[in-house]
């Protein structure tokens, strides 16, 4: 694969020779042809992002090849499935969390939101081909394999997000390319019904309640679609993965509507009363002790204080779980409200294991001497960066991030989020000049570096996604200057 991707990069630079040798700029879509030839020599993240922003200078045909390519690449990714950060009640302090979202866990946060892990990049090919060559879309979903996801502990500060697979079935069922034939036969219904029996998570769950009972079209449908649902809902999940997708406020709404659309059609009310048992099966099994509050003082007693002191009053209002579904049975389903007894939990205990890497005091000392030097905002009012002296502050400043290697056996990778942060916080702020210039080469160097887009490319792209979030003319001549082909690539594709 790589010395074909060599190749075709060979090609794409013979293309535009050609061109200007024939004493003509090569045109729009020669420059698309080559940067998209280029691109092939990265890693399968970054050479997806590039073709995604380069499909609408695409002709349908070869939108569709360069699609299928990302395919088949995507099992090159190194992760196989979407990642969610989990959320706790202790993250709503601000006081916890690092200035700029420069913590570990924020880093990897906006790296994982880039959804370029297999599954995500294989579901965003085919709805993409949805609408430009549905075959091609059906073709290759029946080519996903549907997602196997491994247990999740309290431990685990992210856990992995299936939810893609049966929104992307859906969209199949619905848009996809189907003969007569088989649409006498049923095969999109088919296809819904095997993405209801398929659940075995929760976020599955939420994402099947939300997008497969708007598809079904008569009383047997509905009915059939009612019963998967709710055998879909006899699943037990861990609680970090539970908690995480209730409180995005997604699974019990989707499946008090899906409740009501499927009864319109006809079908008896089988989910109301299976997700009631699925939420008190989840309440009353072992919770991760993160997913709370602390009483004042901490747990002094992490179960014992838990049980008789906090959750009778935390149970009716924790993020509006138990009091929306009561609210929703009180109002005439015939269904008994959950009691705080049945939400007890019967052990609680296990946190996530969360890295701030960027408390260091070296990197601290660095941090609050930059921002010593001013806001990020350049204004009227910043004449005080124009003088002599603030130039020598910052270049001393600068000089100690040029020099700085990190704390002893720090891992590179960290070494690199932290040099990011405090370069790219020095070009923001610095005016045109001598200043900027050697900030901005000096990021453009960290970025250079082989290493880093090869072991981790979506922390690498989500870095660089910061950078290139308000660019500048030199910094994009900056970036396409660069010795790294993929970094050269971005600015390339955005001085286009």
């Amino acid at each position: 694969m790589r010395r074909r991707s060599c190749l075709c990069a060979l090609g794409g630079v013979v293309v535009t020779a050609l061109a200007w040798g024939q004493g003509r700029r090569p045109g729009p879509a020669e420059r698309t042809r080559v940067l998209l030839d280029d691109a092939r020599a990265a890693p399968v993240e970054i050479f997806a992002d590039i073709t995604f922003q380069l499909l609408d200078r695409l002709p349908d045909k070869e939108k569709t090849a360069a699609l299928e390519e990302v395919f088949h690449r995507a099992r090159e990714a190194a992760q196989p499935l979407p990642l969610e950060r989990a959320p706790s009640p202790s993250e709503v302090d601000a006081s916890r969390r690092s200035p700029g979202n420069t913590d570990l866990a924020g880093i990897l946060e906006r790296a994982y939101k880039l959804r370029l892990d297999t599954l995500s990049l294989q579901c965003r090919v085919v709805e993409e081909l949805l609408r430009i060559d549905p075959a091609a879309a059906r073709r290759l979903f029946e080519q996903i394999a549907p997602p196997r996801v491994p247990a999740m502990d309290c431990t685990r500060e992210f856990v992995p997000n299936a939810g893609v697979y049966i929104e992307i079935l859906a969209a199949v069922a619905e848009r996809g390319a189907f003969t007569e034939e088989e649409r006498q036969k049923q095969a999109p219904w088919f296809l819904v019904e095997r993405g209801a029996r398929s659940v075995a998570t929760s976020w599955e769950l939420a994402s099947a309640a939300k997008a497969l009972p708007r598809l079904a079209r008569n009383e047997r449908e509905a009915q059939i679609l009612s019963a998967a649902l709710a055998g879909a809902l006899s699943l037990t999940d861990s609680d970090r993965a539970y908690t995480a997708v209730v409180r995005r406020g997604s699974l019990v709404g989707s499946f008090l509507q899906a409740a009501r659309t499927l009864h319109a059609l006809g079908a008896p009310d089988l989910l109301t009363p299976a997700l009631r048992a699925y939420l008190v099966r989840q309440m009353s099994a072992e919770r991760c002790l993160d997913n709370f509050p602390a009483p004042p003082g901490g747990f002094q007693s992490r179960d014992q204080t838990f049980r008789d002191w906090a959750y009778p009053m935390l149970a009716l209002a924790l993020d509006g779980i138990l009091m929306g579904f009561n609210r929703e049975v009180e109002n005439g389903a015939g269904i008994a409200p959950i009691s705080t007894d049945e939400a007890r939990p019967a052990k609680v205990e296990g946190e996530a294991k969360r890295s701030e890497f960027m408390n260091g005091p070296e990197f601290r000392d660095l941090e609050n001497e930059i921002r010593g030097l001013g806001p990020l905002i350049i204004d009227a009012f910043s004449q005080s960066r124009l003088t002599a002296e603030w130039g020598f502050q910052a270049r001393q400043a600068l000089s100690k991030v040029q020099d700085w290697k990190g704390a002893p056996q720090q891992p590179g990778l960290q070494v690199f989020h932290e040099k990011c942060a405090l370069l790219l916080r020095m070009v923001n702020m610095a005016p045109p000049g001598e200043t900027r210039r050697i900030a901005l080469s000096e990021l453009v160097a960290l970025f250079s570096d082989p290493a880093i887009p090869a072991k981790s490319p979506a922390e690498w792209l989500s870095e660089l996604r910061l950078l290139l979030a308000s660019p500048a003319p030199d910094i994009l001549q900056a970036l396409a200057a660069s010795r790294l082909p993929a970094l050269a690539l971005y600015g390339r594709l955005k001085l286009e």
